[in-house]
This record gives C-alpha cells, sequence and structure tokens, in this order.
C-alpha cells in the first residue's frame, strides 16, 4: 500500500512528493518501484535524483578538501552522470534478457530513484560503502518490482553493472598517468 500511493495524484515534483517518496522507498522499496506507473517518463525520476544531487553536493561542502567546491561539483556530476550511464547499461542488456519490451523512461526510474536515495549519505566517507551496496541492492528490487525481471536476471545485470564500473575505474586509473603526462 504504502509503494502504490507515492504516485498518485499529479505527476508534478514538489517538495512534498519528493519527501514522500524518500519515505516509501525506505519503508516499502518493492512497493514503491511497483507503484511506478507504465507512463511515467523521466521528469520526476530526473527531478528527484537532481535534488537529492544538490543535496550531496551542498553537503559535501561540509568535509575538509583541499578544494571544495571543485569535489562539490564532481560530485555532483558523477551522482547525476553515473545512473545514466548504470540505467543504459543495465537497458540493453535488459532488453536482450527479455522477451517483450522495457521502457528506457520506466528503466531510468529505477536507477535514479535508487541513486537518488543513497547519494543522499553517499557523502559521507564511512557511508560510502555502505550506500553504494545498498543502492545496488534496491536497483535489483526495482528491476524485479518495477520492470518486471526475475530474480536471477536482476542478479545478472546488477552484477555485469558493478563489473563494468569496476572495469571503467581500473581502466581510468591505469590510464591516468599517461593523462597527467600529456
Amino acid at each position: 500500500m504504502i509503494g502504490s500511493m507515492a504516485f498518485r495524484g499529479t505527476d508534478r515534483f514538489t517538495a512534498g512528493y519528493y519527501l514522500k517518496a524518500i519515505k516509501r522507498l525506505v519503508l516499502n522499496p518493492a512497493g514503491f518501484f511497483r507503484g511506478i506507473p507504465e507512463d511515467e517518463g523521466m521528469k520526476r525520476p530526473l527531478w528527484f535524483l537532481l535534488t537529492s544531487s544538490i543535496i550531496m553536493a551542498a553537503a559535501s561542502l561540509t568535509q575538509p578538501h583541499e578544494r571544495p567546491l571543485l569535489a562539490a561539483v564532481a560530485m555532483f556530476v558523477n551522482a547525476m552522470g553515473m545512473p545514466y550511464i548504470f540505467s543504459a547499461i543495465g537497458f540493453s542488456v535488459a532488453t536482450a534478457l527479455m522477451r517483450k519490451p522495457i521502457r528506457y523512461s520506466r528503466f531510468f526510474a529505477v536507477y535514479a530513484y535508487a541513486s537518488g536515495l543513497f547519494v543522499l549519505v553517499a557523502w559521507l566517507p564511512a557511508f560510502m560503502w555502505f550506500g553504494e551496496i545498498t543502492k545496488w541492492i534496491f536497483i535489483g528490487i526495482g528491476l524485479v518490482n518495477g520492470i518486471g525481471l526475475k530474480r536471477i536476471q536482476a542478479a545478472v545485470l546488477v552484477g555485469a553493472s558493478i563489473g563494468v564500473t569496476f572495469i571503467f575505474f581500473w581502466l581510468l586509473a591505469s590510464l591516468l598517468p599517461f593523462i597527467r603526462s600529456a
């Protein structure tokens, strides 16, 4: 019941909607993702992610950094960009796994809501790993309950996404010395 109420009424994004969405995601993530309407679009999930990313970037300014504004901007860009990248990768893999059509906007909504919830704690160094791991669990819950993947399909998709993340950062780290010397 809690999750299905998250989308009742207008499709406008408001502060009230944002706070209710956080509450419903925390209390009943499966119900929340089941309640995403087929025609959700990308507007509210994008605003949810944007709001959380702004809050996280602002909160990160309270942490000691050599260049705090640059760190906050980098965290904001990361918080906004990674859900797009992972939802695109996941969408490509999911369309290959499933025999039914999936709307990208619905797929993006799962990643945006899960990511938006957990960037709120990710700015704290002690909670970074907790936030990352729990975000992927919530994405898996959303893939099963919001998209209709089987649990094994969702697990493969989450595993592939995490693997791509490690490979990407490993390649980036190995290329960094060459980029810096150029």
